[in-house]
């Protein structure tokens, strides 16, 4: 009996070893926003905004069919609103974010080059901003965000090696929890619950990952 639990053990690590597959890979953003409007003969700066976001991560399969991994998320993004007038004191607000998810995966198609899978994640994100006018600073209310969710994700192999990942943010179903705490008064805070489908945070708001309504990354395999 001993003699056939090792025989089966081996032969399990075998296939996992043969099959396993292991990945890096990640996003890089950058947005821009800003514009005028314009009514009639009148022209009003709307502001510019620049952001910059960078989400690597890394993972393993160890069979053809489940997967698993961990990937983190760094945000960094300013706007600056319209002045008044040219003598007015410069005025930006800057928000920097972070952000922690391990996630497993579950492949339901294979064809070709195209792999359809579902990815489950529960993560913990932060962020925290602060507004400059002049020579004042005044720092903004912290936020944490707990998320735990399922989402289609989209794999394209460009090579053995090299492939494409696209993150179906807006087809997500999840909870997520946001609390935000008064930074005047760390024993006020407020804490919104939701349940439900599709992407409904606004862009830079850490919600996870969610910052668009798709996600895409590059992926290397090894």
């Amino acid at each position: 009996m001993k003699k056939t639990v090792l025989t089966f053990a081996v032969l399990m690590a075998a296939v996992f070893t043969v099959n396993a597959q292991g990945f890096i890979g990640g996003g890089l953003g950058v947005d821009y926003m800003g514009g005028k409007s314009k009514y009639g003969s009148t022209t009003n700066d709307l502001g510019t905004g620049l952001a910059f976001s960078f989400t690597p991560k890394v993972g393993y399969f160890p069979s053809d069919k489940f997967g698993f991994g961990l990937q983190v998320g760094i945000l960094s993004a300013t706007y600056k609103p319209p002045k008044p007038s040219s003598s007015s004191p410069d005025n930006k607000t800057t928000l920097t974010g972070w952000g922690i998810e391990p996630f497993v995966l579950y492949k339901l198609i294979e064809a070709d080059r195209l792999t359809f899978l579902l990815s489950g994640s529960a993560g913990i994100s932060g962020a925290k901003g602060k507004t400059t006018y002049g020579s004042s600073t005044t720092d903004g209310d912290p936020t944490t965000i707990f998320s735990v969710g399922v989402l289609p994700v989209l794999s394209y192999s460009l090579t053995d090696k090299l492939g494409i990942d696209v993150a179906c943010n807006f087809l997500r179903f999840g909870f997520d929890s946001t609390t935000e705490k008064s930074a005047s008064n760390k024993d006020n805070k407020d804490t919104i619950n939701t349940l439900g489908f599709g992407v409904n945070s606004p862009a830079y708001s850490l919600n996870g990952f969610l910052s668009d309504y798709i996600n895409v990354s590059i992926i290397y395999k090894f």
